[in-house]
């Protein structure tokens, strides 16, 4: 049996090489991608919603997270006043993340951030 990669157009799958294949990089977000799924859509799902707002200026009425990597991830969130406007929203780290503990930090760092902007800009109008 060979190794194949499945490749878009017409060229279909193609065959790769046990080299290649070997040397090819795993994320390694990639084993606990549905735990850190669930984790942000239950334990972070408002927060979510705030990071659209807060860090992109994109008022939405809900947020899921559905992927995550080591870098960074994607959400999709429904437009503010909209009936079915949905969108990606990409979330960049601020440092490379390497397990799921580093993952949850990421979103608590994150939390915090919003917290204290939201001070900050409260104290402004006082």
């Amino acid at each position: 049996g060979g190794v194949y990669q499945d490749t878009w157009g017409d060229r279909g799958q193609q065959p790769i090489s046990m080299r290649d294949f070997r040397s090819a990089f795993i994320d390694p977000l990639a084993a606990s991608q549905m735990q850190l799924i669930f984790l942000a859509n239950t334990k972070y799902l408002d927060d979510l919603s705030t990071f659209c707002k807060c860090f992109l200026g994109v008022p939405v009425e809900e947020a899921y997270l559905y992927s995550a990597d080591r870098l960074g991830f994607s959400c999709i969130g429904l437009r503010e006043g909209t009936e079915n406007l949905w969108r990606e929203y990409r979330f960049p780290f601020s440092k490379e993340v390497k397990n799921m503990e580093g993952f949850e930090q990421m979103l608590t760092a994150m939390v915090a951030e919003v917290v204290a902007a939201e001070k900050e800009a409260a104290a402004g109008r006082g």
